[in-house]
């Protein structure tokens, strides 16, 4: 479905669109990366490749170093700080990212998304999610449509009462 939605859209843009559009216009040139640019670039490609390369291959670079308990959280706070070391190379003491810039990020998204893993997690180790396993366990004997439907139904009360992260993290390993 999403493969003919995709190509359906580009058809539909390749043909609707014209080369005089004003909003092609309205699109700023790009010039070449700055210095400032350059070096978030590398900070975010070492932070990508630390992630990749935690665990695999061969033990990844934490069994190399003998780290444990280093998780992607501490790598992307490793690049956090990082980026309020490194300088821009804009003028001197500038760096890549001050505490003006960092407080003009939207915080509350990433509360969100981390409250949600938290009260799925939660779920899990007071046995919340294995009460549920257990009481939907009847549910597999009925039919397909209404085994679905009941699902869906289930499923968007539940994101009303949760973040659809926690509903998500506590529902896949259940169903």
């Amino acid at each position: 479905i999403s493969m003919t939605l995709l190509a359906i859209a580009w058809l539909y843009l390749a043909r609707s669109l014209s080369s005089q559009s004003h909003a092609v216009d309205a699109l700023p040139q790009v010039g070449p990366l700055t210095t400032e640019e350059r070096r978030v670039l590398a900070v975010f490609a070492l932070t990508a490749l630390a992630w990749m390369t935690r665990t695999q291959p061969f033990g990844g670079w934490t069994g190399v170093l003998g780290v444990t308990g280093v998780g992607d959280d501490t790598v992307a706070l490793a690049a956090v700080v990082v980026l309020f070391v490194v300088p821009s190379g804009r003028s001197r003491g500038d760096r890549l990212l001050d505490w003006e810039s960092a407080s003009t990020i939207p915080w509350g998204l990433l509360l969100l998304f981390g409250g949600g893993i938290a009260i799925a997690r939660a779920f899990m180790a007071s046995g919340l999610s294995r009460m549920i396993g257990d009481s939907l366990a009847t549910v597999t004997e009925w039919p397909l449509v209404a085994l679905i439907g009941t699902l869906c139904l289930v499923v968007t009360f539940m994101t009303e009462l949760t973040s659809n992260t926690a509903t998500t993290t506590l529902l896949m390993p259940i169903l």
